[in-house]
């Protein structure tokens, strides 16, 4: 007789899911703004003016907690470092409580 999966588990995997994935949605370009203030690209530019403009919101609980710092002589963000180590802390707890 085959085990059934009760329904409560299939949805709790399928919560996580979406947790796991929203969570990448909203790593993934705060580690592109990482990248591209740290190398001083051009805002201008289309892109990434685009990602800036598109993280601004969530880095901007952060900004000027830190003071910006330079490592090894690149610049970096601490508000969108904080960001992204915050969001991260916040998904890893979540999916611990699910």
């Amino acid at each position: 007789m085959p085990v059934q999966i009760p329904i409560l588990l299939i949805m709790l995997r399928i919560i996580r899911g979406a947790i796991q994935i929203a969570a990448v949605i909203i790593e993934l370009p705060l580690l592109f703004r990482l990248t591209l203030k740290s190398l001083t690209a051009n805002p201008k530019t289309p892109f990434v003016g685009w990602i800036y403009s598109v993280t601004d919101w969530l880095a901007a609980p952060f900004a000027k907690i830190l003071p910006n710092g330079k490592l090894s002589g690149y610049p970096i963000d601490s508000a969108t470092l904080a960001a992204i180590i915050v969001y991260a802390i916040i998904v890893f707890l979540v999916l611990m409580i699910l």
